[in-house]
């Protein structure tokens, strides 16, 4: 829950920056596609929040 640090910034633009490995992992889910939602979810809540959020993806083959 780091977005509750940023949501009490006062500031005009707000950015959270993620670096991956590209896998999406969780401990307790196996469904990948399940994980990718999720994430996909969260982007959205903070967008609504007015944060920005950018991911770096380590994974040279991340395009593919």
């Amino acid at each position: 829950m780091l977005y509750i640090v940023l949501e009490a910034q006062k500031a005009d633009k707000k950015l959270m920056l993620v670096l991956t490995d590209g896998e999406p992992a969780d401990i307790d889910v196996d469904d990948g596609q399940l994980l990718i939602q999720d994430t996909r979810q969260a982007v959205k809540e903070l967008t609504q929040q007015g944060i920005y959020s950018y991911c770096i993806n380590l994974d040279p083959k991340a395009d593919e």
